[in-house]
């Protein structure tokens, strides 16, 4: 429009309309309060009796025919979430988008249960609503308490089975409104697990039971994994998955339904060390969403001091914290 054509004011000055307000650092800090605030106002219901499945962020209907409808687990301690965790979910969808395979129509958080009895795990109660705080402002993404209102530890083969149900199955909601809408039929959602190279990695380990050598990951449960379901793998920084992916023999059996995606920037922000940075009053700004800052400080999780010195605590790290 040229200014000709623009409404004038007083005195034939040109008008402008009044920009928006830039967001200061208060506004943003009473913004996260106010998202905690809510957050805490609702009740957390945990019991069988009261569950429903999330679905207000999945698709109902399909857009290309052509591509076959896909729905993304990620299981994990976040124990916090983190960036970390967020940008594998956006990496993972654009590596759907650019794969051209699947049409995503959702994705959830599917946080463990407190039976896992990992170092440094919060309540389930509390990592279910810092992934809700984190995921409040995605279109796509979800949060599922299933996984974490168990009382004991549920194998990951269990949990996506769980998904299966609740999407393709109708056992949560109308039974007629199970899967997708496809030219006005209903599809099979395929259910896939996102994983950071890692957590893959683990599929190898073996455990020492009662001087029993036992594998950390049962071979049936990656058959189900891996064979039923299939796995997206983010690298993760000094995890070669291509090189493992050759020498784990149910990976490589089953190397047609895993697709593994490239870090372009690299993020290797780790859950136990911004516990460790929580503990030492450091900062974790710009590392955690604002909610999940705010509702840590104000829920003081993770602020017990351990008696490790600074260097003893970094050296228990070894490698990259897996999330599982």
């Amino acid at each position: 429009m040229s200014s000709t054509n623009r409404p004038l004011g007083a005195a034939g000055a040109v008008f402008s309309p009044p920009s928006p307000p830039i967001p200061t650092a208060v506004s943003l800090r009473d913004a996260a309060a106010a998202a905690v605030n809510l957050a805490l106002s609702t009740p957390f219901l945990s019991d069988d009796a009261t569950y429903v499945f999330p679905r207000d962020k999945l698709a109902r209907e399909m857009k290309d025919p052509s591509k076959t409808p896909l729905a993304i687990v990620a299981c994990g301690s976040y124990s916090p979430v983190t960036y970390l965790h967020l940008r594998m979910f956006e990496m993972m969808d654009d590596f759907i988008e650019d794969h051209g395979e699947f049409e995503l129509i959702g994705a959830y958080f599917s946080p463990v249960s407190s039976g896992y009895k990992k170092n440094g795990l919060a309540d389930y109660r509390h990592r279910v609503r810092m992934c809700e705080l984190a995921v409040a402002d995605s279109t796509f993404i979800m949060v599922d308490r299933w996984e974490a209102c168990r009382p004991d530890a549920q194998r990951t083969a269990v949990v996506l089975q769980h998904f299966d149900d609740c999407i393709n199955s109708g056992f949560s909601g109308n039974p007629d409104e199970w899967g997708v809408l496809c030219n006005g039929k209903r599809r099979q959602v395929r259910i896939m697990l996102l994983a950071g190279g890692d957590l893959i990695e683990s599929f190898a380990k073996i455990d020492v039971i009662d001087g029993v050598k036992v594998p950390l990951w049962a071979p049936a449960d990656l058959d189900v994994i891996l064979g039923n379901y299939g796995c997206i793998i983010i690298e993760r920084t000094g995890s070669n998955v291509h090189d493992f992916l050759i020498k784990h023999q149910k990976l490589y059996d089953h190397r047609k339904r895993v697709y593994v995606v490239k870090q372009f920037i690299y993020n290797d922000i780790s859950s136990t060390l911004i516990r460790l940075f929580i503990k030492r009053s450091m900062s974790t700004k710009y590392l955690l969403p604002d909610t999940v800052i705010e509702y840590i400080a104000r829920k003081r999780l993770y602020a017990v001091d351990e008696p490790r010195t600074l260097e003893q605590e970094i050296a228990l790290l070894g490698e990259a914290d897996s999330d599982r």
